[in-house]
């Protein structure tokens, strides 16, 4: 998540640095979104791409390289995932005005938080998050960042959640599951069904992370509940289909419901992390959307001590 000074949309920027690309016309470039980067959309010749801008101080080199690396690994391993666009200079990653700069195509399909969860939809996933993993077990060379590095960076403002930290670093040392490369944010937002090929796109590797393949699928379970209208024995039917998909592909990949609340816990203060970090750099000029964003956050923080 960035800072709120850097969550400001720049279009003309955006413009500027869409000329790193070989285009003949340029139709329009629009901001999209911005969180953990900046988001905006180029149309032209009636195609659509994703320019997306990380500012150099939000983040590290090596990981802008890790997360191209392993989306290029996987889509020379014919996974669907959202395809990086070689700049004029021959590169996925382009360094200027302080940002690193990537174009991406837009994927194909209808987003999944905006359709209803059926069971061919939960068996696709499966599939794609089985493969997901059994792409990345044992590739140490992919992704460098990882839970346990990820943890012991966090220093909190807020004691509790030190001891915290110290308690979950101790049992995640010593947990016994299969470990490799996670999406991290495998959500309904991030997916695409494209209901003519009868596939899934994944998008949004800005996360990825090297942690317990259970830790993608628990993550996944969360977000059904928070995104869809499931009762608890829809939930359980299509958690139910999931696993036994997922176990088919990956027989050795086990989830153990016993270790959620790891999980759960790790999640709950990387979010933390995430939002007083967002309000650790305020500039002093707000426009109302900052000011209203600043509130919710003040309070989420808060309500995360109880």
């Amino acid at each position: 998540m960035l800072t709120l000074k850097n969550l400001i949309d720049n279009e003309e920027l955006a413009k500027k640095l869409i000329n790193l690309w070989e285009f003949e016309r340029i139709d329009s470039v629009d901001f999209f979104r911005s969180s953990a980067t900046s988001i905006y959309q180029v149309n032209t010749d009636g195609q659509s791409f994703y320019l997306r801008l990380i500012p150099e101080d939000e983040t590290k080199e090596l990981k802008v390289n890790d997360e191209m690396n392993l989306i290029t690994y996987l889509i020379d391993q014919g996974f669907n995932a959202a395809e990086p666009v070689l700049s004029k200079n021959g590169l996925y990653i382009e360094k200027s005005e302080g940002y690193y700069i990537s174009l991406f195509k837009k994927v194909n399909g209808s987003r999944l938080d905006r359709i209803e969860l059926t069971p061919d939809l939960v068996i696709l996933m499966a599939q794609q998050l089985s493969r997901l993993h059994e792409l990345t077990f044992n590739q140490d060379n992919l992704v460098n960042n990882n839970i346990i590095s990820l943890l012991e960076s966090f220093n909190f403002d807020y004691e509790p959640f030190n001891q915290e930290r110290d308690r979950l670093l101790k049992k995640l040392k010593k947990l016994k599951l299969p470990f490799g490369v996670i999406h991290y944010d495998y959500e309904p937002d991030n997916l695409f069904f494209d209901e003519e090929g009868n596939q899934l796109n994944l998008i949004d590797f800005e996360s990825v992370m090297k942690s317990f393949f259970m830790h993608d699928i628990f993550n996944m379970f969360e977000e059904w509940l928070r995104v869809y209208e499931l009762t608890k024995e829809q939930f359980n039917i299509y958690k139910s289909i999931f696993l036994e998909v997922y176990y088919h592909d990956c027989p050795k990949f086990k989830y153990k419901s016993k270790y959620e609340d790891l999980f759960r816990s790790f999640n709950k203060l990387h979010i933390y992390q995430r939002m007083t970090h967002c309000l650790s750099d305020i500039p002093e000029e707000k426009e109302e959307w900052m000011l209203e964003l600043i509130e919710d956050f003040k309070n989420a923080i808060e309500s995360m001590k109880n």
